[in-house]
Parts: structure tokens; sequence; C-alpha cells
């Protein structure tokens, strides 16, 4: 399921345009099971698009188990929302 881009990608592409900022963060978090507190890893991946009047375009904060899955997902959104 890899995608041709990835959030650097998106990064470096929306850099070239003056009226648009990208930005992403992921987090790496872990937390511990209620029930028999075994450590769950997760990640919390934060993506916002704004114009440059700073009005959102696109924001997401999504909670993944899976880093490359999580990143194959977003970016295949946004490849469906800005390519297609």
């Amino acid at each position: 399921m890899d995608n041709k881009y990835t959030l650097q990608n998106f990064k470096q592409i929306f850099d070239n345009y003056e009226e648009y900022s990208f930005i992403y963060e992921i987090h790496q978090k872990i937390d511990s099971n209620w029930k028999n507190d075994l450590p769950i890893k997760y990640y919390n991946i934060i993506v916002e698009i704004k114009d440059k009047n700073n009005d959102y375009i696109f924001y997401t904060d999504d909670t993944v188990f899976d880093l490359k899955i999580g990143e194959n997902i977003i970016c295949k959104i946004y490849e469906m929302l800005f390519f297609d």
C-alpha cells in the first residue's frame, strides 16, 4: 500500500507555493493497557495546511498504531484531494 508521496514530499511540494504552509508533527506515545499493564505504543500524526491568510485548508490529528500505514493512509487522502 505504498504511495508515491510521503508527508515530507507533501511538505516540499507545498513549500514551493508561497501562499500555503504545510506543517506536520509525529509524536510517539506509550500508554499502559488498563487490563494487564502492558505498554501500548502508538503514534499521533498532526498535519495542517494553511493558506496565506493563515486559514486552515486542511487539518488532521490522527492516532495510528503503525507509523508507515498511518502515513500512507493520510498521504493517500491528500493525493486524492489535491492531485486527482
